[in-house]
């Protein structure tokens, strides 16, 4: 196994047993530790367990969604919402990675079934059962997932013309 994996690994175990185990005073209000923490041990064992070309690209996006849940999240409050950037990145990266195995098409459409399952999923939720846990406003939950759905498609439209700018330069 690579290194940065190993690390990201190490992380999240650590992180998510500190989480678990120290009391919600210690830590900002918008903490949910238990989720937080078992969130963290997921992502530890997710990165373990998948395939070694993997790991790296999925260790970046988990850490890349700890961040935001960590507190660049709240930079929403300062104009910047971190969360766009994750949708932006994510399927990015997941693309590319998938691309390599499945060649690009098929993780294109793998990567957008994803996704608009996802915010399908969080608008139901949210919505219907009035959770507010997903949007990360929590206010206008049908701007958010749009937004969500359009980031997550530049993710996926940039890695498709990544790799044919690849592809035409190396022939």
């Amino acid at each position: 196994m690579k290194l940065f994996p190993n690390l990201a690994i190490t992380f999240f175990v650590l992180s998510g047993i500190v989480l678990l185990v120290t009391p919600q005073a210690w830590w900002p209000s918008y903490y949910d530790l238990p989720y937080m923490g078992w969130a963290a041990l997921v992502c530890a064992v997710a990165i373990a367990l998948v395939p070694t070309h993997f790991k790296t690209p999925l260790a970046v996006m988990f850490l890349l969604n700890a961040s935001g849940d960590l507190g660049l999240y709240q930079l929403y409050k300062h104009g910047f919402e971190y969360d766009k950037l994750i949708h932006f990145v994510t399927p990015l990266i997941a693309t590319l990675a998938l691309a390599r195995m499945w060649g690009m098409k098929r993780a294109a459409l793998i990567v957008v079934a994803c996704a608009i399952t996802w915010e399908l999923f969080e608008f139901l939720v949210d919505q219907y059962f009035k959770t507010r846990i997903f949007g990360v406003y929590h206010l206008f939950i049908l701007r958010d997932t749009i937004m969500d759905i359009v980031f997550n498609m530049m993710g996926v439209m940039i890695a498709f013309a990544v790799t044919q700018f690849r592809r035409a330069s190396s022939t």
